[in-house]
């Protein structure tokens, strides 16, 4: 009797324990997260307009998005931008806290409106006043829209 009833015991055990298993429940990525695994690379500019306008001079214009996951705010850097361009050189853009999967804010107080999916991304915002240059500032304002492929 005692075989049949160990046997029970660790057939019991062995149910339990698998319940347990997989029971344990992974922790979801958080919207910030997901969101900068689809921001974090290069992106290389395909059309850019300010106020419904064409620009010239981004035709070579990257942006690139560097972060680690969990952190508040994550970093940028351009390259081949314009003589003057409304993006600095360098910065840090954070996610909006109620709309983290469409609003970014930059370290420049630009609120920025963006669509991003596997290969392409969009930035919508509104820019006041001079533009980035060395030394130099040109009025850049009006509604920039850069739209852009992933490298």
């Amino acid at each position: 009797m005692k075989t049949p009833f160990r046997i029970l015991v660790v057939i019991i055990c062995a149910f339990f324990m698998q319940l347990v298993s997989c029971s344990k429940k992974h922790d979801p990525k958080s919207t910030t997260d997901i969101q900068l695994d689809k921001l974090r690379a290069n992106w290389k500019a395909t059309h850019v307009t300010s106020d419904g306008v064409s620009q010239d001079g981004y035709a070579n214009f990257v942006l690139s998005f560097t972060g680690s996951e969990g952190s508040k705010s994550f970093s940028y850097a351009t390259g081949s931008r314009p003589f003057v361009s409304p993006w600095e050189a360098t910065g840090a853009f954070s996610f909006d806290t109620s709309k983290p999967a469409e609003i970014l804010h930059r370290d420049d107080d630009v609120e920025v409106n963006y669509t991003v999916t596997a290969t392409t991304l969009t930035l919508q915002f509104n820019f006041s006043g001079p533009g980035y240059v060395s030394g130099r500032a040109s009025s850049l304002t009006g509604k920039w829209i850069f739209e852009f492929q992933k490298q």
